[in-house]
C-alpha cells in the first residue's frame, strides 16, 4: 500500500479484521516531510478512548471505511492520542522527576521542550552524553510520543570541540589551554604568552557552533588575571524588567560582543518616566510616564530568573537609563548563528573599534559603540574550578592531521 495513496478523512469508518474498530477524529502529519503518520480514531461509546493508529495498519479503503490488517485487540496495544499540550506537559512532568535533569538542565532554564503531532523536539544545552540518553528514555516512556528531535548540545562534546578548535588555529596551536563548558558557555583557563594569543583563543572558541558564551580566564606573563566583565546573562526576548519598585517594559533585544558572544546589554521598551520629570520627592508611581526604550548596560543587571529580569538599580537611578541607539550598533549578518535562546532578529552586536558610530549625547554607550564596561568576576561556578572538574586538554595532542 502506498500510504500517499489514501484518503483518509474525519468521520471515515475503521474496521479491523474481525469487525468495527471506531471512527477517524483527526489526522498527523510529519512537519519535515510533510506525510501522514497516524490517524486518530475514538474507540468505545460507553467510555470513549483516542488512540493512534499508524498508517501502515491500512490495508484497504474506500472513500467510506479503512480497512486495517490487524484485529481489534491490538488496538488496545495502542498509546493514547494526546494534544501536543497535554503531551508537552506530561513530557515536563517525566523530565521533572529526575534529579540530575531538574537540578542541572530545567531549573537552569538551559532547555526548550517542544511538541508538533506527537514529535518531541529538544533544543538547548544539556551536561552530557549520558544525561541525553537518559532524557530520551524518560521521553519515550510517556505515552503518546511518536518521536524524538534531538537538538540539544552537551557539555562534553562542545569541551571536545572548542579544544580542537583550538588545535587547529595558528595562533593558538600548541598553547595549553583548559577548557571548561557548563549549559553552552565556555570558559577558558590557563596561561598563555601574550594578550594577542589570549584574544584569539577568546574570538576561536566563540566561532564554534553551539558556544553561547566565551569567559576567557586565560592568563598573561606579567599581567594580573584577565576576567570578563560579568556572569553570562540569560534574559530572554518578553521578559519583564524591574528596578526597585519599577517595572521599566520588556527585553525586546540583546547586545551582543562579537567577539565573545557574552551579552552585554538589553534593549528595554515599556511605560517608563523622563528623568527630567521623575520628582525624588514623590513615589515612582506618580511619576509621568511616556513610551521609551533604553538601554540597560549588563553591569546593571543584578540577577535573571524565570519571573523577569531584576536590575541593581534604585527606581530613580532606573529612569535616567540612557534612550536606546540603534544606530550605535549593527546587526548580525545572514550566516551568523545566533546563541541559545535568541532568534538572530533578537539581537544586536556591538561596534567594531574601527567602524564609525553616530554622535550623540551621554548615553552611558562608548564611542566605540559599546555598552558600558561592567564590574569583572570570578569564573563561573563561584569558585575557581579544581582539577577535577575541568576538561583539560593540551591543545598540541589535537592537532590536526
Amino acid at each position: 500500500m502506498i500510504v500517499e495513496q489514501l484518503e483518509i478523512r474525519v468521520g471515515q469508518r475503521v474496521e479491523c479484521t474481525d469487525g468495527p474498530a471506531g471512527k477517524v477524529t483527526r489526522l498527523l502529519v510529519d512537519s519535515a516531510s510533510g506525510r501522514a503518520t497516524h490517524f486518530v480514531i475514538r474507540k468505545g461509546s460507553l467510555r470513549p478512548r483516542d488512540i493512534l493508529v499508524p498508517i501502515a495498519w491500512v490495508a484497504r479503503f474506500t472513500p467510506e471505511r479503512l480497512e486495517l490488517s490487524v484485529p481489534r485487540s491490538e488496538l488496545n496495544r495502542l498509546p493514547p492520542y494526546r494534544s501536543d499540550e497535554e503531551l508537552r506537559e506530561a513530557v515536563e512532568r517525566a523530565l521533572w522527576q529526575d534529579d540530575s535533569i531538574r537540578i542541572e538542565v530545567l531549573e537552569q532554564d538551559a532547555l526548550i521542550l517542544q511538541v508538533h503531532h506527537g514529535i518531541v523536539t529538544l533544543s538547548g544545552h544539556i551536561r552530557s552524553q549520558a544525561q541525553h540518553r537518559r532524557m530520551e528514555a524518560l521521553i519515550r516512556q510517556v505515552p503518546g510520543v511518536l518521536g524524538i528531535e534531538d537538538q540539544t548540545i552537551a557539555d562534553d562534546e562542545l569541551e571536545i570541540a572548542v579544544a580542537a578548535a583550538l588545535a587547529q588555529e595558528c595562533r593558538t596551536r600548541g598553547q595549553l589551554i583548559r577548557v571548561r563548558a557548563r549549559l553552552g558557555y565556555v570558559n577558558l583557563l590557563g596561561d598563555v604568552p601574550d594578550a594577542e594569543v589570549r584574544d584569539a583563543a577568546e574570538e576561536v572558541a566563540a566561532r564554534v557552533p553551539g558556544v553561547r558564551a566565551v569567559m576567557n580566564f586565560l592568563r598573561t606573563p606579567g599581567e594580573p588575571l584577565h576576567l570578563p566583565q560579568q556572569q553570562p546573562i540569560d534574559a530572554r526576548i518578553g521578559q519583564p524588567v524591574f528596578a526597585t519598585r519599577l517595572m521599566l517594559g520588556t527585553v525586546t533585544r540583546v547586545i551582543l560582543n562579537p567577539r565573545s558572544r557574552q551579552v552585554t546589554g538589553l534593549v528595554v521598551e515599556g511605560e517608563l518616566s523622563d528623568p527630567e520629570h521623575a520628582d525624588p520627592k514623590t513615589l515612582p508611581d506618580e511619576w509621568p510616564k511616556r513610551q521609551r526604550t533604553v538601554l540597560v548596560p549588563a553591569s546593571h543587571v543584578g540577577k535573571v530568573t524565570a519571573g523577569g529580569v531584576f536590575l541593581n538599580l534604585s527606581d530613580w537611578q532606573a529612569v535616567h537609563l540612557p534612550d536606546f541607539n540603534p544606530a550605535s550598533f549593527t546587526a548580525p549578518e545572514a550566516t551568523w548563528q545566533p546563541p541559545f535562546p535568541y532568534r538572530r532578529e533578537d539581537i544586536l552586536l556591538e561596534r567594531r573599534a574601527d567602524q564609525a558610530v553616530p554622535a550623540q549625547a551621554e548615553t552611558g554607550v562608548s564611542g566605540g559603540g559599546q555598552v558600558a564596561a561592567s564590574r569583572p568576576v570570578a569564573p563561573i561556578g563561584a569558585e575557581r574550578p579544581s582539577s577535577e572538574e575541568i576538561t583539560s586538554l593540551r591543545v598540541q595532542e589535537l592537532q590536526h592531521t
